[in-house]
């Protein structure tokens, strides 16, 4: 279960290509051209990383962004440390280290992939669709 401090938000599932899907928080009013902004735990985040390392070595490098989640231990809290990053490889020819950038954690922890950037969308039949 996910859970968050500010009530606007509700736990569902996305999608961004109809088939893969992924448990989210979403605020259901906040959009970008129509599409939701989801909010995913750490471990969410390792499997989406899976997701599109997979899919760059089937469709390659430029047809899909990768994440990569680089661990360090605990901090005093007893939390993970963990650094995530996005390379869009489509851009890094052109950009070269400026087309990757650190996903920073919100104050509850969950982090933003594809936000403002690719089509997220609630699956159909969950809360916010």
């Amino acid at each position: 279960m996910i859970v968050s401090a500010d009530p606007a938000y509700i736990e569902t599932l996305v999608t961004a290509d109809g088939t893969t899907t992924y448990p989210a928080l979403i605020d259901p009013a906040e959009r970008w051209n129509g599409f939701v902004i989801p909010y995913f735990t750490l471990g969410t985040v390792r499997r989406i990383a899976e997701v599109h390392a997979a899919l760059a070595v089937r469709d390659g490098y430029d047809f899909a962004p990768t994440i990569h989640v680089h661990e360090g231990g605990v901090n005093a809290e007893g939390d993970p440390r963990a650094l995530v990053l996005k390379i869009e490889w489509t851009w890094f020819d052109q950009d070269g280290p400026d087309s990757g950038n650190v996903l920073k954690p919100t104050e509850d922890g969950y982090y933003c992939v594809g936000a403002y950037e690719w089509a997220w969308a609630v699956v159909e039949g969950h809360p916010g669709s």
